[in-house]
């Protein structure tokens, strides 16, 4: 920049800097006295700025706990929040299915992103949504072979499958360390050159357009990525049969490592799978300082539960995140809504009015700031198409919001949002019943 453009303060209009948390803060100086205005885009709960100076060991993926192998500089984000008028954006939309944002929104979010379930879940592909893959793999040489041959298995059953709108889903693998990557990428290519179908659909996928063709890269280097599938691998495991799963976390385990994880398990838009070699009680998290292990811990206790449908499970995994994580990103510096809010009781008399009308009734339906009171369907249908907002629409002050930007929100995912207060129950309730029924079975 400085090399490039004279030292004019009025040079550029507007100077744009995205991905601002990995920008130090000495390299965003030549481009920012150089505008009339600039424009701070960023997540402080992703990769800050980081350098490595020890490169083998960096590849290799074995680093210690103390933190001396990377420095992390402040970000142009950082400057930024302090200097400056600041907006928070909280309406995720890369997701499909909650469950692929809701362990991040927890951990990291305060539970303030805006997210919503997917009410089609007849639709739903098997593939689709967090899928925990148990592996009987081997740590060997910083390489996990049995695992990298999994995750190439499960590239060539998702190239395989088609989306609604034709044409097979994107996919991005993300390994924990180098070598790793690596061995997908040399198994890919040996495959390949072995079965024609999976041939076909590698040189299908390659005349694609970059920002949708299968890439294969390292914790490190997937921030700013996004695909339909992502294929995570962790590599790491027992060396020998029965032994111990060493504690090999990387960058994962220096302070501020976190975010590596939050960065990879965010990049999805219908499905993560998470392939393992050790079960996630076999993880060793005791002697760390730094919360990144027992986030990943955690998280694989997560993908375990949403996998097996275990949902009180999934609750505690949920709590555990929120503790560990703190919460502590800009989308959480949203006060909390207090419990028994206005609107609680009227949907447990709603639900049971229902409930003797023949419907399924789940009350309580959403991971996230948003959720509905009540989610309604037909006892042969699997999903929820409609649901009731009976008390959360009163946590929302701005008209805009909400009686437009919520009501969209939820219906870009299949459901249709009825609103009931207290007092339409109250001097209308054949009505509202009415109004259900027609919601239900249209």
């Amino acid at each position: 920049m400085s090399t490039l453009f004279p030292l004019d303060r009025e040079l550029f209009d507007l100077v744009i800097f995205d991905e601002a948390s990995q920008c130090p803060v000495e390299s965003a100086m030549p481009a920012l006295v150089r505008a009339r205005r600039a424009l701070v885009a960023g997540d402080d709960q992703q990769m800050p700025p980081s350098h490595f100076f020890q490169s083998t060991v960096a590849e290799e993926g074995d680093f210690g706990d103390d933190g001396s192998e990377l420095l992390a500089s402040h970000s142009i984000l950082e400057l930024a929040r302090v200097a400056f008028v600041g907006t928070t954006l909280r309406w995720h939309y890369r997701c499909r299915h909650e469950p692929l944002i809701a362990f991040s929104n927890a951990a990291f979010y305060g539970r303030r992103l805006a997210t919503v379930p997917n009410a089609e879940q007849r639709a739903i592909a098997p593939w689709e949504g967090v899928r925990f893959e148990a592996v009987p793999g081997r740590w060997v040489d910083q390489t996990n072979p049995v695992e990298a041959e999994h995750v190439v298995d499960a590239l060539a059953r998702v190239l395989a499958a088609d989306l609604p709108g034709g044409g097979p889903p994107s996919v991005g693998i993300v390994t924990y360390n180098k070598k790793q990557a690596e061995l997908v990428t040399a198994l890919i290519e040996a495959r390949a050159s072995l079965d024609v179908d999976f041939r076909a659909r590698i040189q299908r996928d390659r005349e694609r357009a970059d920002i949708d063709q299968v890439f294969v890269r390292n914790l490190e280097n997937v921030q700013g990525d996004e695909r339909d599938v992502i294929l995570m691998s962790l590599g790491y495991g027992a060396s020998e049969p029965g032994g111990p799963v060493h504690a090999r976390f990387g960058p994962l385990g220096q302070d501020g490592g976190e975010k590596r994880l939050n960065v990879a398990i965010t990049r999805a838009r219908l499905a993560l799978h998470v392939f393992a070699s050790f079960a996630p009680e076999a993880l060793d998290v005791s002697g760390t300082t730094n919360p990144g292990p027992k986030l990943l811990m955690a998280y694989l206790r997560y993908a375990r539960a949403v996998t097996n449908g275990d949902e009180g499970a999934l609750a505690a995994c949920l709590a555990d995140a929120a503790a560990l994580g703190g919460g502590r990103g800009v989308a959480a510096e949203v006060r909390a809504a207090g419990g028994g809010r206005p609107g609680l009781a009227l949907r447990d008399r709603l639900a049971t009015a229902l409930d003797e009308r023949g419907y399924r009734v789940k009350t309580a339906l959403g991971l996230g700031r948003l959720s509905l009171d009540l989610g309604v369907g037909r006892l042969d249908d699997d999903a929820y198409r409609v649901g009731v907002d009976t008390s959360a629409w009163l946590d929302e002050s701005d008209p805009l919001t909400r009686d437009l930007y919520v009501p969209k929100f939820w219906e870009r995912l299949g459901w249709t949002l009825l609103r009931v207060t207290p007092g339409q129950w109250k001097a209308e309730r054949a009505a509202v019943l009415a109004r259900v029924d027609g919601a239900v079975r249209g």
